[in-house]
């Protein structure tokens, strides 16, 4: 699911849509915060939160059922937690509370001007999916201000 929604993202950055780290983070916490079994609060948390300007919006509703479909709710694949013991499921709760709280201060850091170091700065682009900037695709998106 989250490879999806990078991809969307990057879609909409080489359709002239600027999205923000931010934006995209907010992406993923309205996601979890909303879920995806109603595809229309789905894909309106998604817009919300990736489109700030009304003339990006028509590239949003190209896009979205590019990656998500026109009907049903995007697949999970099962339950992930079927096939993890008591001790792995602490232990991946653990860790997704370490990972929530590291991108929290980031972006903490980020809003009051604070400079991250580069290995932080790289883990927040891939995140987002700025690993695809050699893709002549994004050059626009890339050079833009």
């Amino acid at each position: 699911m989250e490879s999806r929604i990078l991809q969307l993202i990057a879609a909409l950055r080489a359709s002239g849509v600027r999205v923000s780290l931010a934006e995209s983070a907010e992406a993923f916490s309205a996601v979890d915060l909303m879920g995806i079994q109603d595809r229309e609060q789905f894909r309106l948390s998604l817009r919300a939160t990736l489109i700030k300007d009304v003339k990006d919006i028509p590239p949003f509703e190209k896009l979205f059922p590019l990656f998500f479909g026109s009907g049903q709710p995007p697949e999970m694949g099962g339950n992930p937690m079927d096939d993890l013991s008591p001790e792995e499921i602490q232990m991946l709760a653990e860790a997704l509370k370490q990972f929530a709280e590291q991108l929290r201060q980031r972006m903490e850091r980020l809003m009051n001007g604070e400079q991250l170091s580069r290995a932080e700065l790289e883990a927040l682009g891939q995140l987002v999916g700025l690993n695809q900037a050699d893709n002549l695709s994004y050059q626009n998106w890339m050079t833009s201000a």
